[in-house]
């Protein structure tokens, strides 16, 4: 990719950014396609999509060095195998920063507009707390926990983990529209579903309420 720069002593090798790329599409590609972007012909057919390496943000949670860990050891219950059997360690970290350089997108900080946590939901609906919880306890709660602390069942299998909406980063700009469209359109590069798929607005209403009120509001 034009203008970035590879730093080989990040990577901690020898290994060149051109040797890096091939390793890259040698070995990762196949699934998360020639722009990182989960774009590839494999994607349909794999029960868990593939990693979405340009989705905003994701620096923040998905270090090299847990990219590197992962391509060597793989993760369970999904597609991604653990290539630590035909890669050495030193190349594992060349494509982990490879990926990091060409294709994460750094995280822009939230506006405030996009914070204020009176906005209304969106499209003027009204959310049924009863509803929402009922919705959120039979398919919410094994990720996120009973009580949102990002602490369910599932999470200790999934990375980056569920969203605790009960921290204070959450508290500060998870307000309605946020969590509407979150829980509407999904996260790409996470494992939070596009519920829009399977619920109608007021029913994606009735959880963000539950959510807002009871785990993100203060009062």
């Amino acid at each position: 990719t034009a203008g970035i720069v590879f730093n080989a002593q990040a990577a901690g090798n020898d290994v060149d950014q051109k040797e890096a790329g091939e390793l890259y599409h040698d070995y990762c590609s196949v699934c998360h396609g020639d722009k990182g972007d989960g774009q590839s012909r494999a994607k349909n057919g794999l029960v868990t999509p593939p990693r979405d390496f340009t989705t905003p943000g994701l620096d923040q949670f998905l270090t090299r060095a847990r990219i590197a860990d992962v391509i060597l050891n793989g993760i369970p219950n999904t597609a991604m195998v653990g290539w630590k059997t035909r890669l050495s360690q030193q190349q594992a970290d060349a494509i982990a920063e490879y990926i990091h350089a060409n294709y994460m997108v750094k995280a822009q900080p939230a506006t405030v507009a996009d914070t204020s946590m009176t906005s209304p939901m969106p499209h003027g609906l009204k959310g049924d707390l009863m509803s929402g919880q009922a919705f959120y306890d039979f398919n919410c709660s094994t990720c996120h926990g009973k009580s949102g602390e990002g602490n369910g069942p599932r999470a200790y299998f999934i990375f980056p983990k569920p969203r605790n909406f009960t921290a204070a980063e959450s508290r500060q700009r998870l307000n309605r529209p946020t969590l509407f469209d979150a829980i509407k359109n999904g996260i790409p590069g996470k494992e939070m579903p596009a519920w829009g798929k399977v619920l109608d607005d007021q029913q994606i209403a009735n959880v963000t309420e539950y959510v807002f009120q009871q785990m993100i509001s203060t009062k």
